[in-house]
């Protein structure tokens, strides 16, 4: 009975991750595409953009393509700022967003910096410095 859970949780495990890890392409910024949010627009469901260090002023939309967001050198080097023109993420269908400041995001009325969407979002967000955002 306990091995039927444990073949259960492992087989959930490795399907769970079994599409970034057979099929998911890298899309780095800036050394193949100048933007994030071109490297947003190029990818496919499930692929994986690479962001190298660096100010990226940008208002990204992940398009519900559940993509893994990445920087390479973490929070401190790679920094999003939105410019108080808008939320800085728009994000749904089981993004992950990982290392990177969001900053100077704003919205009129809800998210700021980061806004999730869907009933299937399942936003991931992990290692980020979110600050200097505002709502209304």
């Amino acid at each position: 009975m306990i091995q039927v859970g444990y073949r259960t949780c492992l087989l959930s495990l490795v399907l769970a991750f079994a599409p970034r890890l057979a099929f998911g392409e890298v899309h780095r910024v800036p050394a193949h595409y100048p933007t994030i949010q071109a490297a947003i627009v190029a990818a496919a469901a499930g692929d994986e953009i690479l962001v190298g260090p660096g100010t990226y002023d940008e208002n990204l939309d992940t398009q519900g393509k559940g993509l893994w967001l990445r920087s390479e050198a973490g929070p401190e080097m790679t920094i999003v700022d939105g410019g108080k023109r808008g939320r800085i993420l728009l994000c749904g269908g089981g993004d992950v967003i990982e290392g990177f400041t969001l900053q100077a995001g704003y919205h009129p009325d809800v998210g700021g910096a980061i806004y999730s969407f869907g009933p299937t979002a399942q936003l991931t967000i992990r290692n980020n410095i979110i600050r200097n955002n505002s709502v209304g």
